[in-house]
């Protein structure tokens, strides 16, 4: 039991570090296109600043687009399984209607034959 409590964790944690290694190839690629376009004087602290900035803000959105999906994720399940619930509760409801249907039917049938005297 408890493999399956650690196995988001898990999953959050290889995430995480794959999530790690992509930033670091990205930081370097895009680090040596600014060298690239601006010359080794141009790729100075400002331009650091630039690109700090950049990133910042793409992150920002980034992690406001994840939680905004997550909140619809989790308001989507609530509804699924409220319906869900819903759908049991009636076909439970169904079922007992039924079943007790065919028991006053059954009882009925029986009584009649007996009063009857007749024998089936």
């Amino acid at each position: 039991m408890a493999a399956k409590s650690s196995t988001p964790t898990l999953v959050g944690l290889i995430t995480g570090a794959l999530a790690l290694v992509a930033a670091l190839a990205w930081n370097d690629a895009i680090q040596r296109a600014m060298t690239a376009l601006l010359g080794e004087k141009g790729a100075t602290v400002w331009a650091g600043f630039l690109y700090a900035f950049a990133v910042t803000l793409i992150v920002v959105v980034a992690v406001w687009l994840v939680q905004r999906g997550q909140k619809a994720a989790k308001s989507l399940g609530a509804q699924l399984r409220q319906k869900d619930q819903k759908q049991k509760a009636k076909k439970e409801t169904d079922t007992g209607l039924d079943s007790s249907s065919a028991a006053s039917a059954t009882k009925k049938h029986s009584t009649t034959s007996v009063t009857d005297g007749s024998v089936d």
